[in-house]
């Protein structure tokens, strides 16, 4: 596959090829799964307590602040309709993104030489791109 190439705004264009393995997709879904998990328990965690003191309910203020914790929970509870549509629907803004770079990329199987490769790279602590074989 050719490499994918984008020209900045200097003028200049930039090719990059990506390597991948089937083990980096199936990691890429495991991983998406948790997120949207971690993100609906985020969003939980933004709920505002229902109840008030009893003793300010009688305030002008109390209505007003009730009407507004309503549309708070209207608006989050849309939020969260919507982001598990786009999850299920497959149009997060990060699946796109995935899926641009699947479509680009070229997944390979992980030979014994790239493991190999790949230990001693890190046993030795060399950076991806550094040069260093």
């Amino acid at each position: 596959m050719a490499p994918s190439c984008s020209t900045s705004l200097s003028t200049r264009t930039y090719c990059l090829k990506l390597w991948t393995t089937s083990q980096a997709h199936d990691e890429l879904a495991t991983n998406r799964e948790n997120k949207i998990a971690e993100a609906m328990k985020a969003l939980q965690a933004l709920r505002l307590p229902t109840k008030a003191p009893q003793i300010a309910r009688n305030m002008p203020e109390y209505d007003g602040l009730m009407k507004a914790r309503r549309e708070y929970d209207q608006h989050l509870n849309g939020l969260q309709e919507e982001l598990v549509k786009q999850f299920d629907d497959r149009t997060l803004a990060a699946d796109t993104v995935l899926s641009e770079l699947k479509e680009v990329a070229t997944t390979i199987d992980v030979s014994e030489e790239i493991l190999h490769g790949a230990r001693r790279r890190h046993e030795l602590v060399i950076r991806p791109g550094s040069g260093t074989p």
